[in-house]
């Protein structure tokens, strides 16, 4: 009895000094993989580790483990860290129709570069190389100009409407190579084409750069920008080198004949649009600007609260402006010179905007404050689609109820969206600059 105690006594000894350690590998392509076991035991007074795997480690070494781990490192390589939990949900969507995009501009783009040194007179012995290269000067200098002068004009719009800018940016594009494929037709004017279709290109890269930018920030859940950049960065690359493995099977088969490059341009041309415009229908985009602020509202108000989600309202958002036959909704613009402005200053005494109607324009203008802030803004707005609304129905004296109905429903509207995921914190509305104080 004494000896099996002291056998027992010696096994839970060596218990207390043996710990079992398990490593997990918390890559998202490896969550199939079980954890490796770590035994550390007591050696000659010191603890070292027995690795070993876990029983159901064994089983991932099928005859097919090669596919699985150059699939998983596949992942790895053009995938943010921790996805799709680190990203937003329409991430690989819109990675995927852009991955056809860029492939179709890179292949279209062969065909263009052959047209432009064609035009150019490569192959041409009249053509001196200073000619040449004189031409290249002023097509690049055009660009250069036309992207200065176009971010200019346009930088603060960008976010006000992603999606329409991202469409815009590859449409333009599409223009450019459009016209670089119709440079050799126009001899005498090759230089003036050449021209124009590199500021058309450099507007591309102005306006997919910005919206790239706003489109990484919305991407990014765990404020990992950095890492999505540089998987963007990683896709592109690999879309660059397989349109280098394709491009030159591509540019032999079809250039037997310009016929035959020209239907493969516009067969290109076309997917490339659909792929753009699917691309950017498929982005769910959770903050309001104006055409997603005009259907929260209206919903809203029409008691249809089941279809202000953000995929409801990204989903019926309109990505092409269309021209409206009620009233416009001016927002940060000049007051109106028909105003009434004492009567005005005490109907929004508590607010940091004022709302007018311009009946010769059809305007529905709201005037914002120096003092304002987003959601001033964001009331101001709420405000004037209720006038607009009014108006619409035959209303004539609005504004006293529209803005008892605004005080009364945006409290609730802001709880709403909030609830359901909406960004109420900043609102790219695409105000304009024009902010007033007043003096009494």
């Amino acid at each position: 009895m004494e000896r099996k105690t002291t056998k027992r006594g010696a096994a839970e000894a060596a218990a207390d000094d043996a710990i079992t350690v398990f490593e997990h590998d918390t890559r998202a392509s490896r969550a199939h993989i079980a954890p490796v076991a770590k035994l550390w035991r007591r050696v000659d007074g010191r603890l070292v580790s027995d690795t070993r795997p876990a029983a159901s480690t064994m089983a991932s070494f099928r005859p097919n483990w090669l596919l699985q781990t150059l699939r998983h490192e596949l992942f790895d390589m053009f995938l943010p860290a921790g996805y799709p939990a680190s990203v937003s949900e329409d991430y690989l969507s819109f990675q995927l129709w852009d991955t056809c995009q860029a492939m179709c501009s890179y292949l279209r783009g062969v065909l263009a570069t052959q047209s432009v040194l064609e035009s150019v007179g490569v192959g041409n012995e009249t053509i001196t190389p200073l000619a040449a290269a004189l031409q290249w000067v002023l097509r690049d200098g055009s660009g250069m100009l036309g992207g200065l002068f176009f971010a200019y004009g346009v930088g603060p719009k960008f976010d006000a409407n992603v999606k329409f800018w991202r469409l815009y940016a590859d449409v333009i594009n599409d223009i450019g190579l459009t016209l670089d494929m119709f440079a050799p037709f126009f001899p005498a004017y090759v230089t003036e084409v050449l021209c124009i279709s590199s500021v058309c290109k450099a507007m591309c890269g102005v306006a997919a750069g910005a919206t790239r930018s706003s489109l990484t920030a919305h991407f990014a859940k765990n404020d990992n920008m950095a890492d999505i950049a540089a998987k963007e960065g990683s896709q592109e690359t690999f879309v660059t080198l397989c349109g280098l493995l394709f491009g030159m099977y591509f540019a032999n088969a079809v250039n037997h004949s310009r016929t035959s490059v020209w239907t493969a341009f516009v067969l290109l041309t076309a997917v490339h649009v659909v792929a753009n415009y699917k691309a950017v229908t498929s982005l769910r985009i959770p903050t309001l600007n104006r055409p997603r602020a005009w259907l929260a509202v209206t919903h809203f108000r029409a008691g249809r609260t089941h279809r202000l989600s953000i995929a409801n309202i990204n989903a019926m958002e309109a990505i092409l402006p269309s021209r409206s036959s009620g009233y416009v909704i001016s927002l940060g613009q000049p007051l109106p010179p028909t105003t009434h402005l004492p009567s005005l200053l005490q109907l929004y005494k508590n607010e940091n905007y004022l709302v007018s109607v311009d009946n010769p324009t059809r305007q529905v203008v709201v005037s914002l404050f120096v003092s304002a802030t987003p959601m001033d803004e964001l009331r101001g707005y709420f405000n004037a689609v209720v006038v607009a609304d009014e108006l619409s129905r035959g209303g004539t004296d609005v504004l006293a109820t529209a803005y008892a109905t605004t005080v009364a429903q945006v409290p609730a509207f802001v709880e709403t969206m909030d609830s359901l995921g909406w960004k109420m914190q900043s609102f790219p509305l695409a105000a304009g600059h024009v902010r007033y104080s007043f003096r009494h």
